[in-house]
Order: C-alpha cells, then sequence, then structure tokens
C-alpha cells in the first residue's frame, strides 16, 4: 500500500508535481484532485488537515481544519482514502506483532497516512521502511515501473539514438511499424524508473526527460517537413505519431508533464493527414 510519511511543519497535496519542488508534498492524481487540494500541518505532533477542495473525515465532508485522530478514514476528492496512524499508538501494536523488533527506526518517529486495501499487515510496513528509505517525498509508488521492458539510452549517445529512431528506413524492410514509438516509450519510461539514478528523486527525473521530450517533439515536426511529398512516410509517420500522444495521454507520469507536446502532436497529425490526403488527392486528379 501506498505510505505518506507526515513530516513536521506544512506538507501540502495535490496533483502538481511542479508544486513539489522545494517544498514537502503529497502527489495524488486521483479523481476529485485538484493542484492544491488541501495541507496537512503537523506541529510537535498534532496533525491537523486544512482543506481547501473535497475532504472527507470519516464519511464527513470537512470545511474548517480538522485534528486526525488515530485510525480516522481521510478520504481526498471522491475515491483517494487513507486512514491516519499516530506513531505513539502504532508503537504498542508493533510490540504485539513484532516482540522481537530491532530498535526503531527514525521513519517510525512520523505520522503516516496509509492508502486504504482490503489486505495489509502495518506492523510489515514500518518494519520494511527502514530497508527501502525514500529519497522523493511525492510517491515512491510511482517508481515501480510495469512494463516488459525498458531501453537504456546514454545521454551522450541521444543524438545517435534519436537520428536512428526517425531514419527513413526502406518501408518494405520494415515488418513492425510502430517500432519508433515503442522504442521512444521504453527509453522515457527508463529515464522515469527506479534503474534510472536510484539516488535521484523522481521529481528531479520528471525534469531530466522533460528536453528528451521537447527533443521528440521537434523531430517529428522536422520529419514531418521532410516526407511531406511521400505517401508511404506520411502514413508511417502518422500511425507513429498518433501512437506516440496516445502513449503520452495515457502514460501515468508523462501525461502531466507533456500537455503541450500533445498539443503539438495533435496538430503534427492534423499536418500529416492534410499533406497525406493532398496527395492521394492529385493521384485521383490524374485518373
Amino acid at each position: 500500500p501506498r505510505v505518506f510519511k507526515v513530516y513536521p511543519d506544512i506538507t501540502h497535496v495535490g496533483r502538481d508535481t511542479k508544486a513539489g519542488i522545494g517544498r514537502q508534498y503529497f502527489f495524488i492524481d486521483g479523481s476529485g484532485i485538484d493542484r492544491d487540494h488541501c495541507a496537512i500541518e503537523n506541529q510537535r505532533g498534532t496533525v491537523k488537515i486544512i482543506p481547501r477542495s473535497e475532504v472527507q473525515i470519516n464519511g464527513k465532508l470537512i470545511i474548517t481544519p480538522s485534528i486526525l485522530k488515530h485510525g480516522m478514514i481521510i478520504c481526498f476528492g471522491r475515491n483517494s482514502t487513507f486512514r491516519y496512524y499516530d506513531p505513539q499508538i502504532v508503537q504498542k501494536i508493533k510490540q504485539i506483532f513484532i516482540p522481537n523488533r530491532e530498535k526503531p527506526s527514525v521513519y517510525s518517529s512520523e505520522p503516516i497516512l496509509l492508502k486504504k486495501t482490503n489486505n495489509f499487515n502495518l506492523a510489515k510496513v514500518y518494519s520494511q521502511q527502514k530497508k527501502v528509505p525514500s529519497t522523493n517525498n511525492i510517491d515512491a509508488e510511482t517508481l515501480i515501473d510495469v512494463l516488459p521492458g525498458l531501453l537504456k539510452v546514454p545521454n551522450e549517445s541521444e543524438n545517435q539514438f534519436l537520428h536512428t529512431v526517425f531514419d527513413n528506413y526502406p518501408l518494405n524492410t520494415i515488418h513492425f511499424r510502430l517500432l519508433p514509438t515503442y522504442t521512444l516509450y521504453m527509453t522515457l519510461r527508463y529515464n522515469l524508473s527506479s534503474y534510472q539514478k536510484s539516488n535521484v528523486s523522481f521529481l528531479q527525473k520528471q525534469e531530466d526527460v522533460c528536453p528528451l521530450l521537447y527533443r521528440i517533439d521537434d523531430t517529428i515536426k522536422k520529419k514531418i517537413e521532410e516526407c511531406q511529398e511521400h505517401a508511404g512516410y506520411l502514413a508511417y509517420w502518422l500511425a507513429n505519431t498518433s501512437e506516440i500522444l496516445y502513449f503520452l495521454k495515457h502514460d501515468r507520469d508523462l501525461s502531466k508533464m507533456s500537455t503541450h507536446i500533445q498539443t503539438h502532436l495533435t496538430s503534427y497529425i492534423q499536418r500529416l493527414l492534410h499533406y497525406l490526403i493532398d496527395i492521394l488527392q492529385n493521384e485521383l486528379d490524374k485518373c
């Protein structure tokens, strides 16, 4: 389950990845979550939620700051539900479930919000936190990659990589027409995965991958003009541009950081269609 540690002072909650720069931030991307959804204040162990958008505690909508008690159920938006755990009470639980535990870790001294699931072991969650420290205040769950394959491209090889991906190979030798899309997507996902610079925060990885996204955008734009009189390549890049746009829109992380690029890709698709229709119309006019 997802675990949010409630550090001292103010922690902001919302779905704006850029808002996490330089401050404590919980990123939640669920239904009804605003960019600046609420704040959580931890002053000497007293934890308070300050709502700015829809927040429910134990099923009741709150509109004023409310103090959290151990075991309370907090729902951000419509369905992002967490249970609040007071560390002092959790220590008593640990004495029951982990009688031969080691000296408590620094993580167990902080209150936590634990994502509600049907089956979880609270003692196990606390015991594992000290073994897997996180350098990211947003969400360690986002580091989990479920793709069957990822592709690592060193920074110094990026130019050659993009040139190879976007080269116009003879169409009759290309057996998998969406190869550019999948190659680029596996590379983007690698750069956001836990395999890429494991000591770097996820937010920093997002910032680092933005230049590659814009280079892909620029290369597609140039490729369209280069192929505007070749129907076969126009159809080839129309398919790949459409698929890249689809992947970006539906990726849990890339969708939030590529909104401008998605707009560009939409216009590129329209331009590709325009060029392709012109060629087909010219062919029909010759008949």
